[in-house]
Protein backbone atom coordinates (compact mmCIF):
# COMPACT_ATOMS: atom_id res chain seq x y z
CA UNK A 1 0.00 0.00 0.00
CA UNK A 2 2.75 2.68 0.88
CA UNK A 3 4.05 1.97 -2.91
CA UNK A 4 1.05 3.24 -4.14
CA UNK A 5 0.64 6.34 -2.20
CA UNK A 6 4.12 7.46 -2.32
CA UNK A 7 4.00 6.76 -5.86
CA UNK A 8 0.19 8.98 -5.95
CA UNK A 9 2.51 11.76 -3.94
CA UNK A 10 5.55 11.49 -6.29
CA UNK A 11 3.53 11.75 -9.20
CA UNK A 12 1.76 14.87 -9.05
CA UNK A 13 4.91 17.08 -9.71
CA UNK A 14 4.96 15.81 -13.49
CA UNK A 15 1.97 17.63 -14.03
CA UNK A 16 4.64 20.84 -14.32
CA UNK A 17 5.46 19.49 -17.82
CA UNK A 18 1.58 20.17 -18.54
CA UNK A 19 2.60 24.61 -18.08
CA UNK A 20 4.47 26.13 -21.24
CA UNK A 21 8.15 25.13 -21.19
CA UNK A 22 9.54 28.15 -20.79
CA UNK A 23 8.01 27.88 -17.34
CA UNK A 24 9.27 24.84 -16.17
CA UNK A 25 12.13 23.79 -17.98
CA UNK A 26 14.80 26.48 -17.34
CA UNK A 27 13.73 25.80 -13.31
CA UNK A 28 14.33 22.23 -13.60
CA UNK A 29 17.72 22.47 -15.65
CA UNK A 30 19.17 24.72 -12.63
CA UNK A 31 17.54 21.61 -10.14
CA UNK A 32 19.93 19.36 -11.83
CA UNK A 33 22.80 21.22 -9.98
CA UNK A 34 21.17 20.45 -6.10
CA UNK A 35 24.08 17.92 -5.57
CA UNK A 36 26.68 20.45 -5.38
CA UNK A 37 24.67 22.07 -2.33
CA UNK A 38 25.65 20.41 1.02
CA UNK A 39 22.67 18.37 2.12
CA UNK A 40 21.86 20.57 4.86
CA UNK A 41 21.42 23.80 2.61
CA UNK A 42 18.86 21.68 0.73
CA UNK A 43 17.32 20.87 3.77
CA UNK A 44 16.57 24.71 4.80
CA UNK A 45 15.49 25.63 0.86
CA UNK A 46 12.52 22.34 0.76
CA UNK A 47 11.14 23.46 4.16
CA UNK A 48 11.22 27.00 3.77
CA UNK A 49 9.84 26.83 0.15
CA UNK A 50 7.51 23.58 0.93
CA UNK A 51 5.75 25.73 4.18
CA UNK A 52 5.09 28.62 1.45
CA UNK A 53 3.74 26.03 -1.10
CA UNK A 54 1.44 24.29 1.79
CA UNK A 55 0.46 27.43 2.58
CA UNK A 56 -1.51 28.07 -0.64
CA UNK A 57 -3.47 24.78 0.56
CA UNK A 58 -4.09 25.06 3.44
CA UNK A 59 -6.21 28.66 3.85
CA UNK A 60 -6.74 28.73 7.64
CA UNK A 61 -3.03 28.85 8.38
CA UNK A 62 -0.60 31.55 6.98
CA UNK A 63 2.80 30.79 6.19
CA UNK A 64 4.60 30.91 9.43
CA UNK A 65 1.45 28.60 10.83
CA UNK A 66 2.40 26.26 8.22
CA UNK A 67 6.37 26.47 8.76
CA UNK A 68 5.73 25.80 11.90
CA UNK A 69 3.55 22.89 11.96
CA UNK A 70 5.95 21.49 9.42
CA UNK A 71 9.39 22.10 11.52
CA UNK A 72 6.98 20.49 14.14
CA UNK A 73 6.47 17.58 11.82
CA UNK A 74 9.80 17.11 10.72
CA UNK A 75 11.41 17.48 14.48
CA UNK A 76 9.45 14.12 14.77
CA UNK A 77 9.49 12.93 11.72
CA UNK A 78 11.08 9.52 12.89
CA UNK A 79 8.04 8.70 14.54
CA UNK A 80 5.04 6.78 12.73
CA UNK A 81 2.18 9.27 13.70
CA UNK A 82 4.57 13.03 12.27
CA UNK A 83 5.36 10.17 9.10
CA UNK A 84 1.12 9.03 8.81
CA UNK A 85 0.08 12.98 9.41
CA UNK A 86 2.46 13.98 6.48
CA UNK A 87 1.80 11.39 4.20
CA UNK A 88 -1.87 11.89 5.00
CA UNK A 89 -1.64 15.58 4.02
CA UNK A 90 0.06 14.80 1.21
CA UNK A 91 -2.29 11.87 -0.37
CA UNK A 92 -5.86 13.53 0.45
CA UNK A 93 -5.19 16.94 0.63
CA UNK A 94 -1.88 18.78 -1.21
CA UNK A 95 -2.01 16.04 -4.44
CA UNK A 96 -5.61 15.83 -5.08
CA UNK A 97 -6.08 19.87 -4.94
CA UNK A 98 -3.11 20.07 -6.72
CA UNK A 99 -4.52 17.58 -9.73
CA UNK A 100 -7.73 19.40 -9.27
CA UNK A 101 -6.56 22.77 -10.39
CA UNK A 102 -5.27 20.79 -14.09
CA UNK A 103 -7.11 20.88 -16.91
CA UNK A 104 -7.19 17.47 -18.32
CA UNK A 105 -7.21 15.85 -21.98
CA UNK A 106 -6.66 12.54 -23.29
CA UNK A 107 -3.12 13.55 -23.43
CA UNK A 108 -2.60 14.79 -20.19
CA UNK A 109 -4.09 11.59 -18.72
CA UNK A 110 -2.16 9.36 -20.58
CA UNK A 111 0.72 11.31 -19.68
CA UNK A 112 -0.22 11.19 -15.93
CA UNK A 113 -1.41 7.56 -16.16
CA UNK A 114 2.36 6.56 -17.66
CA UNK A 115 3.83 8.37 -15.22
CA UNK A 116 2.63 7.11 -12.16
CA UNK A 117 3.08 3.55 -13.67
CA UNK A 118 6.83 4.70 -14.48
CA UNK A 119 7.23 5.82 -10.91
CA UNK A 120 5.59 2.90 -9.70
CA UNK A 121 8.16 0.35 -11.07
CA UNK A 122 11.44 2.46 -10.54
CA UNK A 123 12.75 0.79 -7.34
CA UNK A 124 15.46 2.95 -6.62
CA UNK A 125 12.95 5.99 -6.27
CA UNK A 126 10.92 4.02 -4.12
CA UNK A 127 13.69 2.42 -2.17
CA UNK A 128 14.80 6.30 -1.73
CA UNK A 129 11.52 7.45 -1.00
CA UNK A 130 10.90 4.87 1.92
CA UNK A 131 14.34 5.63 3.06
CA UNK A 132 13.27 9.44 2.99
CA UNK A 133 9.40 9.05 4.89
CA UNK A 134 11.35 6.31 7.64
CA UNK A 135 14.16 8.37 8.71
CA UNK A 136 11.74 11.77 8.69
CA UNK A 137 14.02 13.34 6.02
CA UNK A 138 17.27 12.40 7.53
CA UNK A 139 18.52 9.88 5.54
CA UNK A 140 20.03 9.13 2.98
CA UNK A 141 22.33 12.06 2.47
CA UNK A 142 22.98 11.03 -1.19
CA UNK A 143 23.10 11.95 -4.66
CA UNK A 144 19.99 10.67 -5.36
CA UNK A 145 18.47 12.14 -2.15
CA UNK A 146 19.87 15.79 -2.96
CA UNK A 147 18.33 15.41 -6.45
CA UNK A 148 14.93 14.32 -5.48
CA UNK A 149 15.51 17.64 -3.06
CA UNK A 150 16.20 19.72 -5.91
CA UNK A 151 13.54 18.05 -8.12
CA UNK A 152 10.94 18.77 -5.20
CA UNK A 153 12.18 22.50 -5.28
CA UNK A 154 11.68 23.11 -8.92
CA UNK A 155 8.19 21.52 -8.54
CA UNK A 156 7.53 24.30 -5.56
CA UNK A 157 9.15 27.02 -8.17
CA UNK A 158 7.11 26.58 -10.63
CA UNK A 159 3.97 26.67 -9.73
CA UNK A 160 5.44 29.54 -7.23
CA UNK A 161 6.05 31.26 -10.86
CA UNK A 162 3.08 30.17 -12.65
CA UNK A 163 0.87 31.37 -10.26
Amino acid sequence: MNKFINTWIAFHGITDILLPIYIWFPIYSISTLSIFIPINILNLITIITSAFHFSQDIIYLNYIETLSVLLILLYYGEYKLSQNIMISYMSLIHTPLHLYNINFNYINIIILFSTYIIFYNINILQNILKIIINSGGRLPNNNYHKLLLGIINAHILTNIVSI
